[in-house]
């Protein structure tokens, strides 16, 4: 099988060119390595039951995560998501020219956008409640950060596949450019009737599907998996393909680096009060318990300037009649 796959793919470069050798960043594969990987991205790729079946309970379990804000339940879609694998072969198809295989990567990523999306916003729509969760809104706002993580994600994930000893770094991979969580969050948004957010999170997720794509294509390139023997017609569909996705990413750079220099004007989100220490809280219980009708509704020490001395310290009381 492998010896007919390469009698049928344009011939490669393993390291022994001369003119079209590009540097040697990278460690090259041999013959037999790169038709496992080949084998591998192909396989993976194909939109069939398996796929579907586990992107539906990846989807499914991603977006109750995101409802219950369990960042444990949400970690454990990203492992259980089959997405990395057409995007890290969409990578290798741009690198070969290999329109077929290119084909079957955007049906199976663009289907599983899709069926992920469908199923989040229907769970959304039966599950009680409306108000958007701190797991869901994190993933509402990207900035350009993001993209960086999912350039290194996609590098890495590339070249991990390339390298059977790597294999077992997948999974930190996964959890590290998170592709499920950002549609799902998107469905929910939806659902809930928050266009606004809704749009952020389908922006992060189109940012990490194209830094993944664009990151593998050039570690695929840097290890020598570029084909030496390419068509004219293979040639002008690729370099279209790639400048595209190149152009939407300088496209998409400029509002999350809009947005991240927001945040860095905004500051850090910190919380505005602490909890009292026991013995300030005894003096205030006590102290109520003299009054009669008076209820705290809050009471707590300054978040802001938790420093300074004396601290500031907060409480709201209720009372029938006026307080001394």
């Amino acid at each position: 099988y492998k010896r007919q796959l390469f009698r049928r793919a344009p011939r490669l470069l393993f390291g022994r060119g001369q003119h079209h050798e590009p540097l040697k960043l990278l460690p090259r594969l041999n013959p037999a390595d790169y038709a496992d990987l080949y084998e591998m991205l192909q396989a993976g790729s194909r939109w069939n039951v398996d796929f579907i079946v586990v992107l539906s309970l990846a989807a499914a379990i991603a977006t109750l995560g995101l409802l219950q804000s369990s960042p444990a339940v949400v970690i454990g879609s990203m492992l259980l998501a089959p997405l990395m694998t057409p995007m890290i072969g969409l990578g290798l198809a741009l690198n070969q020219g290999n329109a077929k295989l290119a084909y079957s990567c955007f049906r199976s990523i663009a289907r599983g956008f899709l069926a992920a999306l469908t199923i989040s916003g229907v769970l959304a729509l039966i599950t009680p409640g409306s108000d958007l969760t701190p797991e869901v809104v994190a993933r509402t706002t990207p900035n350009i950060l993001d993209l960086l993580i999912a350039v290194f994600s996609g590098a890495a994930a590339a070249y991990a596949l390339a390298r059977p000893s790597l294999a077992g770094t997948i999974a930190g991979v996964a959890i590290a450019t998170a592709l499920v969580p950002p549609v799902c969050s998107a469905g929910v948004t939806f659902a809930y009737g928050y266009p606004h957010e809704a749009i952020g999170a389908l922006s992060l997720l189109v940012t990490n599907v194209l830094a993944i794509i664009l990151a593998a294509a050039a570690i695929f390139r840097m290890m020598g998996l570029s084909a030496l023997i390419v068509e004219a017609p293979r040639r002008f569909w690729v370099r279209h393909v790639v400048a595209c996705l190149s152009l939407c990413v300088l496209l998409i750079s400029i509002p999350l680096s809009t947005a991240f220099m927001q945040q860095v004007r905004e500051g850090k989100n910190l919380p505005h009060a602490f909890a009292l220490t026991n013995d300030v809280r005894e003096i205030l219980l006590e102290y109520v318990d003299e009054l009669d009708g008076v209820e705290i509704i809050f009471a707590g020490r300054s978040g802001v300037h938790r420093d300074s001395n004396p601290v500031d310290i907060g409480v709201i009381l209720a009372a029938r009649d006026p307080l001394p």
